[in-house]
């Protein structure tokens, strides 16, 4: 399937004999799916050290494409629905 397909490969390094490596991209959907599911989540634990901007960039990168395109979505949705109640708040205030 894999000759067929033309899956990206590379030789695995150490290891005598014919084995190779497949990218993760070249897999079945279902099996990439079913590898997601059983991953372990990264643990980031914030501290005064930890700078909440390289948090968020290394877990982003983490997402593939289409999970990148839902959380903009959400951010930009979430986000501006929350300035419009602000300021509707504040023009309350005002009048």
């Amino acid at each position: 399937m894999a000759r067929r397909q033309s899956w990206v490969r590379r030789r695995r390094f150490g290891v005598q004999g014919r084995g190779v490596e497949y990218h993760v991209d070249s897999l079945p959907v279902k099996t990439i799916s079913n590898l997601v599911l059983k991953e372990q989540s990264a643990q980031y634990l914030y501290s005064h050290y930890q700078d909440p901007l390289v948090i968020w960039i290394e877990s982003y990168k983490q997402l593939d494409e289409i999970e990148r395109r839902q959380v903009i979505t959400f951010i930009v949705r979430e986000g501006l629905t929350e300035m419009i109640n602000r300021l509707n708040v504040l023009d309350e205030t005002i009048y």
